[in-house]
């Protein structure tokens, strides 16, 4: 039986390494949505993913635009759409081969090809195309190299971008958030640009602008660190003494004094750090610019976080709950300045039983 024990690799030190190199151990804790949201590499993934989904709008709006200007058949259309069906599928593998090993390259990478795809669709690209490829075979060939490479640039951030804000382990109540909020910032940019803009606008000018809206999202890539989600989340927290308030009054300001809703996102969430620090809650600077960013969709997560732990904390010293954080989402949701109100009351209720 000694001799079978020395015989096992795991009972050799070449044994142990390998081991220990096949099954490595994860010692830092895992990342929360808190913690996400408070760093700007998140931010930058975030809005990233989102101007490169709006990019695809621009990318369908300039190819029905062409088959009609080039007088395209159904069969070339069709041919168009499974070439780009194909660049998705390609994009499909440069994503699962590059998410762990180098993932920030490979979106840049990926928001690169999209950008040149887009120029190449861009009129005086097509003009200087149609010139060099004067055969409609060569023109075909061209157009159809552009959809493959926009397809796979499309493919590749669309699986890379949730598998990167999972890549802090944070479950799935951060995968909820975080890749939520870049679905709700899809939704809500272009919303903003044709609040701006009328709507009779050339198709040749919202391809421009969507081409800028993509090239500043691969700019922001341009500061992230390439580790990003794979070390451990930053110590943060930025404790501020907490101060009653009128719960009333807090709310109407919050109503109706233009960006008072930000200071006291801000205020609050340092105090409920300071009377319940936990992870699950956002710094105060991280609160503010999201407030400020995502207006309205995260102030209903923002608040019953808060509520969440200030009932923790109450469990914790043996006193009873202050409201449900449940009660807290739905009122934020339905009437934020009711639900603003609840967080601020019970502040000054743990302020008073402090």
């Amino acid at each position: 039986m000694d001799a079978d024990r020395g015989a096992d690799p795991e009972n050799t030190k070449e044994g142990r390494d390998e081991v220990a190199t096949i099954e490595p151990a994860q010692t830092h804790r895992s990342w929360t949505w808190a913690d996400q949201i408070s760093t700007y590499r998140y931010w930058a993934v975030a809005v990233f993913g989102a101007l490169s989904a709006l990019g695809m709008r621009a990318f369908g709006i300039a190819a029905v635009a062409l088959s009609n200007e080039l007088g395209m058949s159904r069969d070339l259309v069709a041919l168009g759409n499974a070439l780009l069906t194909l660049g998705i599928l390609l994009g499909f593998y440069v994503a699962w081969i590059g998410v762990a090993q180098m993932p920030l390259a490979v979106m840049r990478a990926a928001g690169a090809a999209q950008l040149v795809a887009m120029v190449l669709l861009s009129p005086p690209a097509l003009r200087a195309l149609s010139q060099m490829l004067s055969w409609e075979g060569g023109l075909v060939i061209g157009l159809g190299a552009v959809h493959v490479l926009w397809g796979m640039a499309v493919g590749t951030v669309v699986v890379i971008v949730p598998a990167v804000l999972a890549q802090g382990s944070g479950g799935a109540p951060m995968l909820v958030v975080g890749y939520g909020l870049v679905v709700v910032l899809q939704q809500a940019i272009p919303s903003w640009l044709y609040a701006l803009d009328p709507m009779d606008l050339p198709v040749s000018v919202w391809h421009w602008i969507y081409t800028g809206m993509v090239l500043v999202g691969l700019l922001l890539l341009i500061w992230v660190k390439p580790v990003l989600f794979a070390e451990p989340p930053p110590v943060r927290g930025e404790p501020l003494a907490p101060s009653p308030r009128s719960p009333v009054i807090t709310g109407l300001l919050c109503a109706l004094v233009p960006c008072y809703i930000v200071y006291w996102f801000y205020r609050a969430h340092g105090e409920v750090w300071q009377i319940a620090p936990s992870p699950e809650l956002m710094s105060p600077r991280g609160a503010a610019v999201a407030s400020l960013l995502v207006w309205g969709p995260l102030w209903t997560v923002m608040t019953a976080s808060m509520m969440r732990q200030l009932n923790r904390k109450a469990i914790e010293v043996e006193r009873s709950p202050y409201r449900s954080h449940v009660s807290v989402f739905v009122w934020t949701l339905l009437l934020f300045p009711v639900g603003v109100a609840l967080v601020q009351d019970a502040i000054n209720r743990s302020i008073g039983e402090g």
